[in-house]
C-alpha cells in the first residue's frame, strides 16, 4: 500500500443481500491492484462521531481505531492498525475522514496478494440505502449496482435464517432497495452501472471486463479463479458461516442455477412476489407472470408488507442516533436476533481454520 492511499478512487457495491454481492466482491478482491474487504458498516457508523474532525492526531487515531473495534464485523477485515495509525500520520493532520476511512481498507487483509493498489471498494447491501451519504464521505464514488430475479432472491432469503421467511415481506423488501438504488441511479447516472446475476454467472469473463473498464482497471483472467484460494478463505474467515451462508461460492460460476423459483415457488407464492413487485420488476428487467391486480392477493400480502416498511422505519430511526446509543442498540438487537454479522464473528480456539 502506498503513501498515497488517500488519493485512491472508491467504489461500493451495491444490491439487495443475496444477489450476488459477494460472489461479484470475491471476483474483484482476485485482482492485485484491488481491495474490497468483507462488508463491516464502520463507514456509516463511524460518520457522526469522526466526520467533523478536523486534526488526526495520535489521539485522534487511538480514538478512531477503538471505536473500530467497537463495529460488528471488524476483526474479519483483519486490519494491520500499526500500519493504519503510521498510514493516517502520514497523510497529514488535515485528511478528511473519507481518506481515513480509504487507509483502513488499503490496510486490510486479503487471500490475494496486493501490489500497486489503484483503488479500493466495500460490499455491504446496507450501504444501498445510504448512497448520498457514501457520495457525501467519498465524492469520487462509483457504485456497482447487481440485481438478481426477485423470486430466485426471496428463495435464496427463505434457506437463510437472517431475515424473516414471509414471501410478501421479502419482496417488498427487495423493491425498495432496487427502487432506492434507481431513485439515485436517475440522479447520478455518471456514478453508475448495472449488473444482473444473471447475467454474471452465465457469461462471467465478459461482464467482468466491463466492470473492471467502469473502474478504471484492467481486467485479469486470474480474477475468475478465485474458487483456487478455498483453502485461504477457510484460513481467513470462519469455516462454518462460509459452508452455511456461501456454500456454492467455491463451485464453477457457469454451474450456478438461475431461474430456481420455477421449481421451487408455488402458484400462490409467485403470484405473492409478483402482487408486491408490481412494476420495479420491468424496471429491473424482470418479467412478471402475473400482472393483473387480485385484491385477494394483495389482502394477503399487506401484513408483509407493513411488516417489511416497519423494519426500514426502525432502520430509519437508529441511523440519527448518536453514535453510542446508536452502537448499543445495534448489540442489543444483535444479542435477541442473532442477525448475520453475528453469526460472522471469528471465534478462536474453535477450528476455523
Amino acid at each position: 500500500m502506498e503513501g498515497n492511499s488517500v488519493h485512491l478512487p472508491f467504489f461500493c457495491i451495491a444490491g439487495r443481500a443475496r444477489s450476488g454481492t459477494t460472489l461479484l466482491r470475491m471476483l474483484l478482491d482476485g485482482h492485485p491492484e484491488l481491495i474490497i474487504p468483507p462488508e463491516c458498516a464502520f463507514v456509516q457508523h463511524l460518520h457522526s462521531k469522526f466526520a467533523a474532525v478536523k486534526v488526526w492526531n495520535k489521539a485522534a487515531i487511538k480514538e478512531f481505531i477503538q471505536c473500530l473495534h467497537k463495529e460488528p464485523a471488524y476483526e474479519l477485515l483483519h486490519v494491520n492498525e500499526e500500519k493504519l495509525e503510521s498510514d493516517i500520520l502520514k497523510a497529514g493532520d488535515n485528511s478528511t475522514y473519507g481518506d481515513v476511512c480509504k487507509l483502513v481498507y488499503a490496510n486490510s487483509t486479503s487471500v490475494f496478494t496486493k501490489n500497486h493498489l489503484r483503488t479500493v471498494g466495500d460490499k455491504n447491501p446496507a450501504y444501498s440505502l445510504y448512497l448520498e451519504g457514501l457520495t457525501s464521505i467519498f465524492p469520487e464514488i462509483k457504485f456497482i449496482h447487481i440485481t438478481r430475479d426477485y423470486r430466485d432472491n426471496i428463495r435464496s432469503m427463505q434457506q437463510v435464517d437472517f431475515e424473516s421467511g414471509i414471501t410478501a415481506s421479502l419482496a417488498y423488501r427487495w423493491k425498495y432497495y432496487n427502487n432506492r438504488i434507481n431513485s439515485y441511479k436517475k440522479k447520478h447516472p455518471e456514478k453508475f452501472m448495472t449488473v444482473r446475476y444473471e447475467d454474471l454467472v452465465s457469461d462471467t469473463e465478459g461482464n467482468m471486463k466491463t466492470i473492471c473498464r467502469f473502474l478504471g482497471i484492467s481486467f485479469l483472467p486470474e480474477m475468475l479463479d478465485f474458487t483456487d484460494k478455498k483453502g485461504s478463505y477457510y484460513e481467513l474467515y470462519p469455516r462454518e458461516a462460509l459452508n452455511k451462508y456461501h456454500n456454492n461460492l467455491f463451485k464453477p460460476i457457469s454451474g450456478v442455477p438461475v431461474n430456481r423459483w420455477k421449481e421451487q415457488m408455488s402458484t400462490f407464492e409467485i403470484r405473492v412476489a409478483d402482487a408486491v413487485a408490481g412494476s420495479s420488476a420491468e424496471a429491473n428487467s424482470y418479467e412478471r407472470m402475473y400482472k393483473k391486480f387480485n385484491p385477494v392477493i394483495w389482502l394477503y400480502a399487506l401484513p408483509g408488507v407493513i411488516y417489511g416498511r416497519l423494519y426500514f422505519t426502525w432502520g430509519l430511526f437508529i441511523n440519527i442516533l448518536p453514535w453510542s446509543l446508536k452502537m448499543r442498540l445495534i448489540h442489543g438487537m444483535a444479542a435477541i436476533f442473532k442477525p448475520y454479522w453475528k453469526r460472522y464473528t471469528v471465534k478462536k480456539n474453535q477450528g476455523n481454520r
